[in-house]
């Protein structure tokens, strides 16, 4: 009965966060339109003129009310009809966290264009190579990343709006919005924001996803029949449920306040970013600062996040004194992923936030991918009937996930090691830009005449079905023939009181083939251990054999991407740890 329930309360979630009659005050006139997109996007515009004056988007000292957010966005939709864009076109947007970024993605949606959107922190021949291939025939861009816009990018583009002062000459936002229309122009509607993945080893994918292919594979027979689509989809309706989007609402604003501490262009930015759509006041944080994410958890009663695990090992590293100073009642659901957390530090996470008030766990957490969306999820109520959960990263309730004995070319079994598998209903409609049917097909694993993505990673099922991920396959060292995953040694490693931060590498080891070494960053408020002290330590944790590093390099800091993942090729290049 309960996972009948779920889906359907995760369905009714915003009918109760956006209030009946709201809701119907918005699609009553709508009716008028006549066909079912026409009603959509013109409700979804009411629904944000109807808040008024509540703060949609509050970035640093900027504080922007729903009724502003409407007509900005109006205009810009406009700006962009005149120039024949609409349903299917590309605006492409570079920006950082900030109320742009909310207008952008409105006007997009409201006209059924995508939003592709550039990873700021990329230099400008791949700033310039990802607006390509996205398609984009515009390009929405803050004048302090126009150095990362090339001149011959510009001139190929039929529309640049720069906002802010120095345009170098391209036109100006803020007077092309001054001049347009303020009636939601003709359109259809669409979730705009188009995300790429990867880049740390190359120009990243940019994600599509074409619903076309679902049909061409079920008629290959390589994706799920019908019936188990139906039942994927129905299990994602649970999502909003399960992190308590129908539940939560702060006393005074009586909306949901979500903190956007991750990068916008990233799947994370997303889930923190989503509730705008529920009503929700959306705080943004342009770079993050554990301090200023603490304060603005109590000043701006925040009650949902997305975070990256390094961001909240940078929270506990804070001084005593510091992290006593913060009410952080106000918190609900902190959602983490993007890379493995270490089970002390969801514990520990938790330890905080009851100290500083909370009366409930608030760590959460789910694994999936940008391709896939969540798959497994992680709730309270699971580590605290049984704590060794907290090693694991749920079980699968937004779709399905197995493990993949890929020596004998079978299932694995309970706790045997193997490559994860997903199904969920945007794999199947997965493209990437630029890339044929058959490169696609590379990132497919087929078991028994169905496709299961392959997002790379390894890791072991339990009895209970919770998923364990112990690695990732192509950071996987073979030492002497034995399989080592970096992950284990990296979470020894992080549990040293004087250990920030943690990367683990292969280097050549002669007939060994390659050994593991290791560079950490020191907190600096600990006196510094010596290589063989940090050895000792990791014995002490049960890391023997080929497990233990051969070498430890100590530093003042790791290099991470925006989404918190480790910049390992640089690392290994930096300290000349080639392998």
């Amino acid at each position: 009965m309960k996972k009948f329930l779920m889906p359907l309360r995760g369905a009714l979630a915003p009918l109760r966060q956006l209030g009946a009659g709201r809701l119907l005050r918005a699609v009553l006139p709508a009716l008028v339109r006549g066909k079912p997109v026409q009603i959509s996007r013109h409700a979804l515009l009411s629904l944000w003129q109807q808040y008024g004056d509540r703060e949609a988007v509050i970035a640093g000292e900027e504080r922007v009310s729903f009724a502003e957010l409407a007509d900005r966005a109006v205009r810009l939709a406009n700006v962009l009809h005149d120039h024949n864009l609409g349903s299917g076109d590309s605006m492409a947007l570079l920006t950082g966290n900030n109320a742009l970024w909310f207008e952008a993605m409105a006007a997009t949606t409201l006209l059924g264009m995508k939003m592709p959107l550039i990873n700021w922190h990329l230099n400008d021949t791949e700033a310039a190579a990802c607006i390509r291939l996205s398609g984009a025939s515009a390009l929405l861009v803050s004048d302090h990343f126009l150095n990362k816009i090339e001149p011959a990018l510009r001139e190929s583009l039929p529309l640049v709006l720069v906002d802010g002062r120095h345009s170098d000459g391209l036109p100006q936002l803020d007077e092309a919005l001054a001049c347009a229309g303020t009636s939601l122009p003709d359109g259809a509607i669409g979730f705009s924001p188009k995300l790429f993945s990867g880049g740390t080893t190359g120009t990243p994918k940019f994600i599509q996803l074409d619903r076309s292919k679902l049909l061409q594979r079920q008629s290959t027979g390589l994706a799920p029949d019908k019936a188990t689509l139906l039942r994927l989809v129905w299990q994602l309706l649970s999502v909003p449920a399960l992190l308590k989007l129908d539940r939560i609402q702060d006393p005074h604003s009586h909306n949901l306040r979500s903190l956007v501490c991750s990068p916008l262009y990233h799947a994370g930015g997303q889930a923190a970013a989503f509730p705008i759509f529920l009503g929700g006041t959306i705080v943004t944080m342009e770079k993050f600062s554990p301090q200023e994410f603490l304060r603005l958890i109590e000043k701006e009663r925040i009650n949902w996040t997305f975070v990256a695990p390094t961001m909240l090992e940078r929270v506990l590293a804070l001084p005593e004194t510091e992290l006593r100073r913060y009410n952080l009642s106000s918190m609900r659901v902190l959602i983490c992923s993007a890379a493995p957390c270490p089970a002390n530090v969801k514990h520990d996470i938790n330890t905080l936030f009851r100290q500083q008030g909370n009366p409930d766990d608030v760590f959460h957490e789910f694994y999936g991918s940008s391709e896939s969306g969540p798959v497994t999820i992680l709730l309270p109520e699971d580590y605290v009937v049984n704590p060794q959960r907290y090693h694991s990263v749920g079980k699968a309730r937004a779709g399905d996930c197995r493990v993949f004995d890929m020596h004998n070319q079978r299932w694995a079994k309970a706790g045997q090691t193997g490559k994860i598998l997903l199904r969920s209903p945007s794999v199947y409609a997965l493209a990437y830009g630029g890339k044929s049917e058959q490169e696609m097909r590379k990132h497919f694993v087929e078991v028994n005449g169905e496709l299961w993505y392959d997002d790379g990673l390894a890791g072991y099922l339990d009895d209970d079905d919770y998923l364990f991920i112990t690695g990732r396959d192509k950071e996987m060292l073979i030492v002497g023939g034995v399989n080592i995953y970096p992950n284990e040694i990296e979470f020894v490693l992080k549990q040293h009181p004087g250990v920030m931060d943690a990367a683990v590498v292969g280097v050549p080891a002669g007939d060994l083939g390659e050994v593991p070494a290791a560079v950490v960053s020191w907190r600096s408020n600990v006196a510094r251990e010596d290589e063989s002290g940090l050895i000792e330590f990791c014995k002490s944790q049960g890391l023997y054999g080929f497990k233990l590093p051969r070498q430890i390099i100590i530093t003042d800091d790791l290099p991470r991407d925006g989404a918190g993942k480790l910049r390992k090729n640089e690392i290994r290049g930096n300290y000349g740890l080639i392998s």
